[in-house]
């Protein structure tokens, strides 16, 4: 999943996704309980001059998380980039723009054999801004080609950020669905609940909020199991099951 949420990450940054507030971005990267989310949390903190805030993120890594021994690497390499980083961006500098010290690091952080991610993104801004492209493998062991899968189309990706649950459930009274969807200025809204024939027993216009809840009154429902989807204009975002008693 970090690897899909990196991609729309990319796109984001490359200015490719509409709609998106960069708070949404920073509001679901706070999401990624692992270190790769933190990492990435970090990264766009530091491009957007939050530096103490990214370098807290970084340091608070091996305190929140139990890693292993290669991960610890890992975090060493990532701590030395993000410092090497926040140095330069407190000079008026910035990744393409260090001077003769600073590369030394840099290839230093890319020369580590267990570096992983912090080796590799030193590896790729020596080479992309400096085109000093050193020798050997180009992604960790765990990010090799053979353990790539092909990635899902973009919107399904986005759909996997969207979040709607419905409680309690089952349910006899009242039901609530709750909602928080990760793009902003989308269409609006809808929720229709089906009934097991495929008949719209009820549908909930959810405007344009990204984040909300939609009380359903039951009472007067036929016991059963029901369908909801949730669509944005004419694409269904979401689907699921609720059990009225």
């Amino acid at each position: 999943m970090s690897r899909n949420y990196n991609f729309i990450i990319q796109l984001y940054t490359s200015d490719t996704l509409n709609g998106i507030h960069n708070d949404s971005l920073l509001y679901y990267l706070g999401q990624m309980d692992s270190p790769t989310g933190k990492y990435n949390l970090a990264g766009r903190l530091l491009r957007t001059g939050e530096n103490t805030a990214a370098l807290n993120i970084i340091d608070s890594i091996p305190h929140n998380y139990k890693l292993s021994d290669s991960q610890k690497d890992e975090w060493k390499a990532m701590q030395a980039f993000f410092n090497l980083l926040d140095d330069a961006y407190r000079n008026d500098r910035n990744i393409a723009s260090l001077d003769s010290v600073e590369l030394a690091q840099l290839e230093s952080i890319a020369l580590d054999a267990d570096g992983g991610m912090g080796a590799l993104r030193a590896r790729k801004a020596l080479c992309f801004f400096y085109q000093h492209c050193l020798p050997g493998p180009a992604l960790p062991k765990s990010m090799s080609a053979g353990n790539k899968k092909p990635l899902p189309p973009l919107e399904e990706l986005l759909s996997d950020l969207d979040k709607v649950s419905a409680f309690p459930n089952p349910a006899k009274d009242y039901l609530t669905f709750s909602y928080s969807f990760f793009r902003e200025n989308a269409p609006q809204r809808l929720l229709r609940v089906f009934n097991q024939n495929g008949a719209v027993v009820q549908t909930f216009d959810l405007g344009k909020a990204r984040e909300g809840q939609q009380l359903w009154d039951t009472r007067k429902v036929t016991p059963g199991i029901y369908v909801y989807d949730v669509y944005e204009g004419e694409r269904k975002v979401h689907s699921g099951k609720v059990v009225i008693q």
